[in-house]
This record gives structure tokens, sequence and C-alpha cells, in this order.
């Protein structure tokens, strides 16, 4: 399983810049598809949301932790 980070929307203000958005790449719990979910940088430290594979319309529950530079850890598994 492999997780990549490829599109980053930013804010910059008074020289920081601030990540708003990022595109997150990783495989179906349930198919093995290679599917991606935007990650809103502004909605919170810890996230978890559900989010129905793009490919097989299985309900993947999403948990992460974003940090100052994005992701910081990413879970994705099968609805309990």
């Amino acid at each position: 399983m492999y997780n990549t980070i490829v599109i980053r929307t930013q804010l910059i203000l008074g020289g920081t810049t601030m990540n708003l958005e990022e595109d997150y790449f990783f495989q179906c719990p349930y198919c093995s598809a290679d599917i991606w979910v935007k990650i809103d940088q502004t909605g919170g430290r810890k996230q978890t949301f559900m989010q129905d594979c793009e490919v097989c319309c299985q309900p993947i529950d999403i948990r992460l932790t974003v940090g100052q530079e994005g992701v910081e850890a990413f879970n994705a598994e099968r609805e309990a």
C-alpha cells in the first residue's frame, strides 16, 4: 500500500505559507484500486470521515492527522 501527496492549494499571508487542501492517493481496502481523497487542511488536526470507493462503491472509513507540513498519519479501512 502506498500514499502520495500530489496537489496542494496554498495561501500566503505575511510571508507565511499555509496549505489549504491536498489530494491524497491511497488504495481501496476492498478492491485495491488506486483512488484519492481531497484533504481539507483547515478541517482540524484529527479528521474522520467516510468516502465511497470510486471503483467498487464500497464505504471507506478514513482517519487522518494533519500537521503543519500536511498529512502526518493516514488510515483507510473497511467500514466497521
